[in-house]
């Protein structure tokens, strides 16, 4: 028998063996299902966890508990991922008597402070505008930027920079990964958002959102 021939016979050979397995635990579960021997023996390994070995297997953080119900408002609703910052937000609102966008750019602000890990200056986004005196939405990408040369619409196109990434690395011994650095653009977008849409000026808004955040974030130590 020539070599191809072996390999194929052993190929099948495997997959028989595996499919056997396979058959044999399956069956196996089968069986301790219908007669009840797993359920008993999940019992019997319960019973030998002790209450310290218990409580250590308890989650780290207590439950959020039941969701609240849904919420209507009458005129409009501030949300994001920490409490200040949807509180300072809706303060923009029914306080301050700025509109959408202001209350947008002070939560955008106050989230990439106490969330910085995720969200902030450093990065970009995506906002959504609707004008309800025109009826017209807009959709806005303020994502990272990269130089045009790097520029790719598929994913095919993204596999292609990575390979040209590689060989360049690979004749110059340079590491490449710089070159995918991207162009923070949350900043910008939200400059020119509060220029030209906003009714609140900027730089008040800044300094409230610095004055409420020392009252009311701790920075947590390095």
């Amino acid at each position: 028998m020539d070599e191809p021939a072996k390999s194929i016979s052993n190929k099948h050979s495997v997959c028989k063996q595996v499919l056997a397995v396979l058959t044999v635990l399956c069956a196996l579960g089968g069986v301790m299902y219908a007669t009840g021997v797993g359920k008993h023996i999940h019992e019997a390994l319960n019973q030998m966890i002790t209450p310290e070995q218990k409580s250590n297997l308890q989650r780290r953080s207590p439950s959020f508990g039941k969701p609240s119900e849904p919420l209507e408002f009458k005129t409009a609703a501030v949300s994001a991922d920490y409490k200040r910052c949807s509180e300072y937000g809706a303060q923009i609102l029914q306080v301050q008597k700025g509109n959408a966008i202001d209350a947008a750019i002070a939560t955008a602000l106050c989230v990439g402070v106490v969330n910085a890990h995720s969200a902030g200056i450093g990065g970009g986004g995506f906002m959504i505008i609707y004008d309800k005196k025109s009826g017209k939405t807009r959709a806005i990408n303020f994502r990272e930027s990269v130089a045009e040369l790097e520029r790719a619409d598929t994913m095919r196109d993204i596999q292609h920079l990575m390979y040209e990434w590689k060989v360049r690395e690979t004749k110059t011994n340079v590491p490449g990964e710089g070159e995918w650095i991207g162009i923070p653009g949350e900043l910008r977008d939200l400059r020119w958002r509060g220029r030209n849409m906003a009714d609140y000026p900027g730089k008040i808004c800044f300094n409230l959102l610095l004055r409420s955040l020392q009252k009311a974030f701790q920075r947590p130590p390095p």
